[in-house]
């Protein structure tokens, strides 16, 4: 984890940690504390306690949260009771564990923002013990960033030059961590804290408590935007989601720091995947995790190789732009034509051969491999273009495929690439993905997933399969086969597939023998009976032969 202040005592004393100490004097915060309490308080964990026991145990629905809530507690802020609206935290003031001193706070939760995949992140407004108004939320470092202190133009509070400076050194310095924690593989999130006084919430005309429920309200009866809302799949006119991002802006966060969780892979997952690579299987894996997180976690399961990036050849498409996105497609195609072409003539020298026999040589098996990184923006920007392109289609009465225009384009790329690694992706783009690839190629599709953000995309795919694990039973339920670790996969395709296809295809056959075996005496008894319709076999010996025999 990289709180700002501890994180300024380890360092070397740069301009930076001046500018972020000359803020923190300023503000009056300490971050320590704000930091810590927002991890106890900023979540939707559930303690509970058997009996007359003090001893606590948290029920999470994810395991990050949890991880998080456990390193509060062993920080001295221990999560002891909730009792909706009382927050009741136990302070270990002399550490966790030494019972010298320790007493309880007691906070109320007036608001929770609950976490979506399209959010990205999670808030809670809580009346601290002196009254004043406390905001405390983590998220994706993209999703929290323009709610930050001096990021809105249109904010009420602008800071004055000393601070927006201080607070922008401040940003800086935490990315770079977050950066770091990046390329170690490790889950990163921004932690925020906004102080406001009782007013802002309470005022019965103005304030945003009376604002938040006047909307929620409104949002009591489900309409088509807000459809999907907490799976992350609802639309950009989500009232729900306007009003919750209105009360963030107008709380005026200040960045407290960063958290970093390690997300370990199971066992044998690399293995598993070199077993489908070396199967001539398309891997795409899609992931929430930033784009650095998404690349190591790509190296440390054998899908990217490190000569990829040595190479050139581990291609992105991340443009803000439509057409910054047109133009990386057309780069990065290019950019595997030329490989190609390279390979093709490096063999026929090799083999000294100019003939066109060696026009092929080079295909797989002997290509050099190629991987692909796509962030949700650029997707966004992509599937959004191929809508208006429909739309423009059936107004004129024509037909526009996955295969034609930029889709298309999109499309092959991703299939000359030996596997891909969409970052940032929300749950409703994944399953979009996958149904692209399912109608645009014609292949079949198979989505692993173990959470509740991966059930739209196996719903969607022609055979999912859920594994069971700490993300809970969303995805085991919407799947078609359920396993208990990734490496169980391997096994579940090429050996139970196989024999299922087998005995599929030899039934098939059975039953085409069958029906001949049935149809063409029956015909050829005709030709004897005088085509009168006389059955050559008893009713009863039907059902006698299936049986006996089938």
């Amino acid at each position: 984890m990289a709180i700002n202040r501890r994180a300024r005592e380890n360092g070397n004393g740069d301009d930076d940690s001046k500018a972020s100490e000359a803020h923190l004097s300023q503000s009056g915060l300490d971050f320590e504390e704000e930091f810590i309490l927002s991890l106890a308080l900023g979540n939707s964990v559930f303690p509970t306690r058997e009996g007359s026991s003090d001893d606590v145990t948290l029920k999470a629905s994810s395991p990050d949260e949890e991880a998080l809530v456990e390193f509060a507690r062993f920080m001295g802020y221990e999560l002891y009771e909730r009792n909706p609206p009382e927050i009741k935290l136990k302070v270990y003031p002399n550490g966790y564990g030494n019972p010298k001193g320790v007493y309880f706070v007691t906070y109320e939760q007036l608001a929770l923002l609950d976490f979506t995949s399209k959010r990205k992140r999670m808030s809670v407004i809580v009346r601290a013990p002196d009254g004043r108004i406390k905001i405390y939320s983590k998220g994706a470092d993209s999703s929290i960033a323009p709610l930050l202190a001096g990021a809105d133009p249109a904010a009420k509070v602008v800071l004055q030059d000393e601070k927006l400076a201080a607070a922008q050194s401040n940003y800086q310095f935490t990315v770079r961590r977050l950066g770091r924690f990046g390329e170690q593989g490790l889950r990163t999130l921004f932690v925020t804290c906004g102080t406001r006084d009782a007013s802002w919430w309470d005022d019965p005309a103005d304030g945003w408590g009376k604002k938040y429920a006047d909307a929620m309200k409104k949002c009591a009866v489900e309409g088509p935007n807000e459809k999907g809302h907490f799976k992350g799949s609802c639309t950009s006119e989500c009232r729900r989601c306007a009003i919750e991002e209105s009360v963030e802006r107008a709380a005026e966060m200040e960045l407290l720091g960063a958290t970093a969780i390690e997300d370990k892979l199971q066992n044998k997952v690399p293995d598993t995947i070199r077993a489908l690579l070396d199967a001539n299987i398309n891997v795409w894996v899609l992931t929430g995790d930033k784009m650095e997180t998404a690349i190591n976690i790509g190296m440390a399961c054998n899908l990217l190789e490190s000569a990829m990036e040595k190479n050139g050849n581990l291609l992105r498409l991340q443009g803000d732009s439509l057409r910054r996105v047109e133009l990386e497609i057309e780069e990065n195609l290019d950019h595997i034509e030329r490989l190609r072409r390279q390979e093709r003539s490096s063999a026929r020298k090799r083999h000294g051969d100019l003939s066109a026999d060696y026009e092929d040589v080079g295909d797989e098996g002997e290509q050099e491999p190629v991987g692909l990184i796509i962030t949700s923006s650029a997707f966004e920007l992509i599937w959004q273009e191929h809508l208006r392109c429909v739309a423009r289609a059936e107004k004129v009465g024509a037909t526009h495929t996955f295969r034609d225009g930029l889709m298309g384009r999109f499309l092959l790329l991703g299939m000359q690439c030996k596997s891909v690694v969409g970052c940032r992706m929300q749950p409703n783009q994944k399953a979009t993905i996958v149904r692209i690839v399912k109608e645009g190629v014609g292949t079949t599709t198979l989505a692993v997933g173990d959470g509740a953000n991966d059930e739209q995309m196996i719903r969607e795919a022609d055979v999912g399969v859920g594994i069971r694990g700490v993300e809970g039973t969303t995805a085991v339920r919407a799947s078609d086969y359920a396993i208990s670790q990734f490496s169980f996969l391997r096994r579940l395709i090429f050996v139970h597939g196989r024999l299922s296809y087998r005995r599929i295809s030899m039934l098939i056959c059975y039953i085409f023998y069958k029906n001949a075996l049935i149809c063409f005496t029956q015909l050829w008894f005709g030709v004897f009976s005088g085509f009168s319709g006389q059955p050559i076999y008893l009713e009863w010996a039907y059902q006698l032969y299936d049986v006996s025999f089938t």
